[in-house]
């Protein structure tokens, strides 16, 4: 490490002698500085990560990646460090993990980091911890609950069902009446940025207070849904919010099930792939829990057997399904 230094003020390359001065000047967090990190964050455990919470649970510690992946990230660091949006407590190492893991190589990551501290500082999503407003017809946010209205009950589930592990987002489209969502609300009204703002603000707490990398996952059941319910539409503005939201969220989407398919709906997703981006088309599985042990037992790698209803293999019988199970 000593050599590495030195090489770089042989050089006398100023690119060189920033990055050099961005590691020597790189913050140690404590929990009162972690808190800076958005006003959600309760607790900073990352360099104390908990136990796994079962054998299946497999969430890598933060501070294994960032020590695997400690000079990109500040490589990263040290491009956004002359930014007038970037904050060193804000824009932390898990901060800039994220895009490193998502997009492989520095300036694609500076790229999109850029664009994200843009949009949060745009829409001022780092000013307020908005947890306890969960996505429901009893939200706060009007358009949430006009999206909702369209929604019978039970049909749209955000969930943490163990605090320390995974969020689960359960949708059932037989429930959902698409014709009537495009008719309520316009793209601008559209609540998927919301709903992305408010999972990551979740999982980002869940990650810092248990130091392992939490994501979440989509359960989408397509029993009952007919294709006369399909709207093209709905479809497109699905799409573009997720291209969106994917930039703006890296690694908060773990992957996304399908369940219960219906024989037409690989000629609909066939529509729907070219729409939307490559990273979350590749965490698509469309899976049999019911009738494939091994299937089912994807699961459990986000949540325990007796927190997963009994539609999908489960043992919890509840419904509509709960937002939380452990407190």
């Amino acid at each position: 490490e000593k050599l590495f230094f030195e090489s770089l003020l042989l050089s006398a390359n100023p690119y060189s002698v920033l990055f050099l001065l961005v590691l020597l000047s790189r913050p140690t967090m404590t929990t009162a500085d972690n808190q800076m990190a958005g006003p959600w964050v309760d607790e900073y455990n990352l360099e104390n990560p908990i136990d796994p919470c079962t054998v299946h649970d497999d969430r890598p510690a933060v501070k294994d990646l960032i020590a695997e992946h400690r000079l990109k990230i500040d490589k990263l660091r040290a491009s956004l460090v002359e930014d007038p949006l970037y904050d060193p407590i804000k824009h932390d190492d898990l901060w800039l993990l994220r895009y490193m893991l998502s997009h492989k190589k520095v300036d694609k990551a500076a790229t999109a980091a850029k664009a994200t501290m843009v949009y949060r500082k745009t829409k001022q999503l780092d000013d307020t911890d908005i947890r306890t407003d969960w996505p429901s017809s009893k939200s706060q946010q009007p358009n949430v609950v006009t999206y909702f209205n369209c929604i019978e009950d039970g049909g749209l589930v955000f969930s943490v069902p163990h605090k320390d592990r995974s969020m689960l987002m359960m949708v059932n489209y037989a429930k959902f009446d698409l014709h009537r969502l495009v008719k309520d609300l316009t793209m601008d009204e559209w609540p998927f940025g919301y709903c992305t703002e408010w999972s990551f603000q979740m999982l980002d707490s869940i990650t810092r207070r248990t130091g392992r990398l939490t994501k979440s996952i989509r359960i989408v059941d397509l029993d009952g849904f007919e294709s006369k319910q399909y709207n093209k539409e709905n479809i497109k503005r699905d799409a573009a919010n997720a291209k969106e939201m994917e930039d703006y969220y890296p690694q908060a989407l773990r992957s996304l099930y399908i369940v219960n398919a219906p024989f037409w709906f690989a000629t609909t997703f066939k529509v729907m792939r070219p729409l939307m981006p490559k990273r979350f088309v590749e965490k698509f599985n469309v899976i049999a829990p019911l009738k494939n042990k091994k299937e089912f037992e994807l699961f459990l790698k986000h949540a325990s057997e007796d927190h997963l209803p009994t539609k999908l293999g489960g043992n919890h019988e509840e419904y509509p399904y709960p937002h939380q199970i452990v407190k």
